[in-house]
């Protein structure tokens, strides 16, 4: 399902996104999400992709210029309304979780949502310094 999700995705938000940058933003989903889950849960084992899949959504949402802004606006509220409900009640959203052999990672979900959101606010900061510092 990670792998399907991630080709989706990718395919969908990144078509026209420069390989560089997006290969920055797969790796940057992934360092926090990694990261993340070794801190606030060390004991869990988590091997999925489901936390960066979630960053590259939310990332997309800002990045997929070519969709119209009310169709960004859509996934990127239902991606919130989807970790609300993970993070605060029972997964009622989501019964597929109830279907997979695996315990889901929801706060793996939610590091990846804010690591995608983080890397779009670094990317802006950064383009915001190199126009105030042209060469």
């Amino acid at each position: 399902m990670n792998l399907i999700g991630f080709l989706l995705t990718s395919l969908i938000l990144f078509y026209f996104f420069p390989v560089k940058k997006f290969l920055l933003l797969l790796l940057f989903c992934c360092l926090i999400v990694g990261t993340g889950i070794f801190i606030i849960s060390p004991e869990m084992q988590y091997a999925g992709f489901s936390g960066t899949i979630h960053g590259l959504l939310i990332a997309g949402c800002f990045y997929a210029k070519e969709h119209p802004v009310w169709k960004r606006i859509v996934v990127f509220i239902g991606v919130v309304i989807k970790i609300i409900d993970e993070q605060l009640f029972t997964n009622d959203l989501n019964l597929l979780h109830s279907f997979l052999p695996v315990p889901v990672a929801i706060d793996a979900h939610l590091l990846g949502a804010l690591a995608g959101l983080s890397f779009v606010l670094l990317d802006k900061m950064l383009q915001q310094l190199t126009l105030l510092n042209p060469k």
